[in-house]
């Protein structure tokens, strides 16, 4: 009968605490992006975009959930790589994307940039990077977009509730064969060998990293930059 209760108590503790973190974290992200963010115009900015810059969307309806568990303010989130002169995002979508329309199944994706921006409802942003990527770590990149594309990734959306609440608790470590796209974006800077900054973290910190990036020296001495708005001018 003790244990019984005890359980039930941390468990309105944990309940608690939660409800808490998600009220605290709607009303500071709500409004995390500056009005006055530098604008790149596709595509007669594009030549500003390059491999490596972190892709970032939000949309309202998503963000909010995002901004609850996640501590961050964006819905969405890829990485450029661009192939044969095309400037791809390198992703992994939920069932409910657009992009995944046809299966309804959560999958890696491989878009180009243009085409993903254009077709989605919300707002897209890019972190540049400062340098380009070493010849090593775009041909590593380029690799991963290429498994994609040849459909030879082993990597899923992760949809399992539980799985991903245990990630509360446990650091995420890249041995899970499902992932949210933060942690496939974690997956891909480490394999890239530009930082393994996010390799340990539990996926309700992973959103606030990946903001912090800025302030972290990457390999090599490259880093993120101020975070710009993609405006698609067609």
């Amino acid at each position: 009968m003790i244990v019984i209760q005890a359980i039930i108590i941390c468990l309105l503790i944990f309940t608690a605490y939660m409800l808490v973190t998600v009220i605290t974290n709607i009303l500071k992200y709500t409004n995390a992006i500056p009005s006055n963010l530098q604008k790149l115009v596709l595509p007669d900015d594009l030549d500003q975009v390059k491999s490596g810059d972190i892709f970032l969307t939000r949309y309202i309806y998503t963000s909010i959930p995002n901004m609850a568990i996640l501590s961050t303010f964006f819905s969405h989130v890829g990485i450029v790589v661009e192939l044969n002169d095309i400037k791809y995002v390198l992703e992994i979508t939920g069932p409910t994307n657009d992009l995944n329309a046809d299966t309804k199944k959560g999958r890696t994706t491989v878009i180009p940039l243009m085409s993903r921006i254009a077709i989605y409802n919300g707002d897209s942003y890019i972190m540049s990077l400062q340098d380009e990527l070493s010849s090593k770590q775009l041909a590593k990149l380029q690799y991963h977009a290429k498994l994609v594309q040849d459909n030879k990734t082993d990597f899923e959306y992760e949809e399992n509730i539980f799985r991903l609440l245990s990630r509360i608790v446990f650091p995420f470590r890249f041995t899970y064969k499902h992932l949210i796209c933060t942690e496939y974006l974690s997956h891909i800077l480490k394999s890239i060998e530009l930082t393994d900054y996010l390799e340990m973290s539990k996926i309700h910190h992973t959103g606030t990293k990946i903001m912090n990036l800025p302030n972290i020296q990457l390999t090599g001495g490259n880093r993120y930059t101020t975070i710009k708005q993609l405006i698609y001018d067609i």
